[in-house]
């Protein structure tokens, strides 16, 4: 029952403060107060969805105060989480928030993406074709490949239509790079994905920002309440919020 209402909430194509953070209280409740006896396959489970809804409430919350570039950061996130987020869905906001944060670069893959979805979803329901997705833009990235195509479209026609109209103005537009962001792995020194968790080259692993699901870059962590935070990310979120948004506690920014 508990996971139902979690898909369901994390599918919903509308965004309800008052459900996204009933539904991370309850997720909360469920995996800090599991018992010994709960097996480690369905914690696991539970604390991935608890992950999905708190990312995906404060996305809510920093895209409708104008925090662009925290939602855009969260929104990539939440890519991980697809499958328990239906794929559609998880790729079209986040290539429309990184548009809204001026990331032309990674709104063009992301919403490319979500067209490319869309056609296999279309070639699914007519049974053509083997919808076999080229993933060459994400083979070193944490983002999951494995999932099964969501049964119905999270946008109408018209809407669909006016993302491809725009991936086609900027796919002649020989300014924007048509490529991921990159950042350099502070243990061996190669670029892997921005948003990775994990450097696809040593395997070498990231804490991730409570305030945004982003690795912490190295020198840059604060944990102020327990959870780690890139300082910066941290300090924009409490400046508009006042609180942590994972205990929500009263919080001040760090200096």
């Amino acid at each position: 029952l508990y996971r139902q209402v979690a898909l369901e909430v994390l599918a919903s194509p509308k965004h309800d403060k008052r459900g996204e953070d009933g539904l991370f209280t309850l997720l909360f409740r469920i995996v800090e107060g599991a018992s010994p006896a709960m097996e480690a396959s369905v914690k696991d489970e539970f604390s991935k969805l608890l992950e999905a809804a708190h990312y995906t409430k404060v996305m809510g919350e920093c895209r409708q105060a104008g925090l662009h570039q925290l939602a855009a950061k969260q929104a990539t996130s939440l890519l991980r989480y697809i499958g328990a987020i239906p794929a559609d869905k998880a790729f079209y906001e986040a290539g429309t928030c990184m548009k809204e944060a001026g990331e032309l670069n990674m709104a063009f893959v992301f919403l490319n993406r979500y067209l490319d979805l869309t056609e296999a979803m279309d070639d699914a329901a007519e049974q053509t074709g083997d919808q076999v997705l080229d993933n060459g833009d994400f083979v070193n990235t944490d983002i999951p490949y494995d999932f099964h195509l969501p049964s119905g479209h999270f946008l109408d026609e018209v809407k669909r239509e006016e993302v491809r109209d725009w991936v086609l103005t900027v796919s002649m537009d020989q300014q924007v790079d048509q490529s991921l962001s990159l950042r350099t792995c502070a243990n061996c020194g190669i670029d892997t994905y921005a948003a990775s968790l994990k450097c696809h080259s040593c395997g070498s692993p990231v804490e991730a920002c409570i305030i945004t699901g982003y690795p912490i870059p190295l020198g840059e962590k604060v944990s102020p309440t327990g959870q780690p935070a890139q300082k910066e990310d941290w300090n924009t979120y409490i400046l508009k919020f006042k609180k942590c948004p994972w205990t929500g506690s009263n919080q001040n920014p760090i200096y």
